[in-house]
C-alpha cells in the first residue's frame, strides 16, 4: 500500500484492503496482528514496515473464503509440517484474523 515491501504487492487478497475506505490504516491493523502472532512462533517480522497507530477497522470475509483458505493451508502443511497438519485437519472452529467479521457467502471473486 505504501511501497515499503518488495513481495506480495499484487497478491489477490490485497484487493480486499485496497477496496476498503482506509486501506493504509486497515493494512497496518492487519500487519500488527500478524507481527504479534509472529512473535509467538519465533519469526522475525519487520515491524518498521507498518505503522502501529491506526483507527481500528473491520472488514468482512465470507464463510466460503474462510473454508477455502483453510483447505489451501492444509494442502501446504501436509508435505511441510505433518504435525501441524494433523493438529488442524479436524478443527471445526476456524478463528479468522481479528480484523475480519465472517459473513455468509461463497468463495470471494478476487
Amino acid at each position: 500500500m505504501e511501497g515499503k515491501t518488495i513481495g506480495y504487492k499484487n497478491h489477490p487478497q490485497l484487493i480486499r484492503f485496497k477496496n476498503s475506505e482506509n486501506s493504509v490504516q486497515v493494512i497496518n491493523q492487519y500487519l500488527l496482528a500478524v507481527y504479534e502472532e509472529s512473535l509467538t512462533h519465533g519469526y522475525h517480522f519487520n515491524k518498521a514496515k507498518f505503522n502501529i497507530y491506526f483507527h481500528p477497522q473491520t472488514l468482512t470475509v465470507t464463510q466460503g473464503q474462510i473454508e477455502y483458505e483453510m483447505q489451501h493451508l492444509l494442502k501446504k502443511l501436509k508435505p511441510r509440517d505433518f504435525t501441524k497438519y494433523n493438529k488442524l485437519i479436524n478443527q471445526k472452529n476456524i478463528e479468522p484474523h481479528p480484523i475480519f467479521k465472517i459473513i455468509d457467502g461463497e468463495i470471494e471473486e478476487w
